[in-house]
């Protein structure tokens, strides 16, 4: 990691030592996202993405720049070290630049996608129900990425923890709806440690803890596959051990 953040270094202050290309900050974006429980790597993207918008020569460019900030901004509320206002704050202009990414792009999805993951990571921070107008849009921004390519199962993820979470009654709050997306995910994806606990959480939703707990057991018996973010998965079994202690 030492070198990656000697070579950001290099780029913000402009070193004539190295000649920066858009291709060369991306490649540096993305280490630093893939790394973001690391020190403070999220906001060093963050920093690093806003650095190269002078690099920007084309459409293609702007939109790489902006969901990859709509991303990297997704995941303060996990890994930034900062306030809730400064986490708020970036979420904000996560969820500005996913709109400005989409209105580039409307048939590509990383923009509707990562928009979407802001919106609803500021929902949660802010209180579900001071958040009720978010969730239309998240919804609507799912479907849209279904249309474009039907097997992107983590908008089936996204559409469970939406009809989940959602209030029933005043919202779109839907457990059963919540069950069958999250199905569909783990059917194309079925050891996704982030969709084995959302289906956890949906059946005790639907007051069938029984089912729960034996998915819980065998979630807790999974091993660590390298295709997977160990951060993630490593967080998702704690939760998991915590979920399954708090319904035995």
């Amino acid at each position: 990691m030492k070198s990656i953040i000697i070579f950001i270094c290099f780029l913000l202050l402009g070193s004539p030592l190295v000649s920066a290309t858009i291709h060369d900050q991306l490649s540096a974006i993305d280490t630093l996202y893939d790394t973001r429980n690391e020190s403070d790597n999220i906001k060093d993207s963050l920093l690093l993405i806003e650095s190269s918008k002078n690099l920007i020569t084309t459409k293609r460019h702007d939109y790489a720049l902006l969901w990859r900030y709509s991303r990297s901004a997704s995941r303060t509320p996990d890994y930034l070290i900062g306030s809730k206002k400064e986490k708020l704050n970036y979420l904000a202009k996560g969820v500005n630049y996913g709109l400005q990414a989409i209105e580039l792009y409307p048939n590509k999805i990383e923009g509707h996608y990562w928009y979407a993951i802001s919106l609803g990571r500021e929902a949660e921070l802010k209180g579900i129900f001071k958040s009720l107008a978010s969730i239309k849009p998240i919804q609507s921004s799912m479907l849209t990425i279904l249309e474009l390519d039907s097997q992107y199962h983590r908008a089936h993820f996204v559409l469970s923890r939406l009809y989940r979470k959602a209030p029933k009654g005043i919202s779109i709050g839907n457990p059963k709806k919540a069950l069958e997306h999250i199905n569909i995910a783990l059917s194309m994806d079925p050891t996704e440690s982030m969709y084995l606990l959302e289906k956890a959480k949906v059946l005790i939703k639907l007051k069938k803890k029984s089912k729960a707990r034996s998915l819980l057991r065998e979630f807790l018996k999974l091993p660590y596959k390298p295709i997977y973010f160990r951060d993630q998965f490593d967080r998702d079994k704690k939760e998991g051990q915590a979920l399954l202690n708090k319904i035995s």
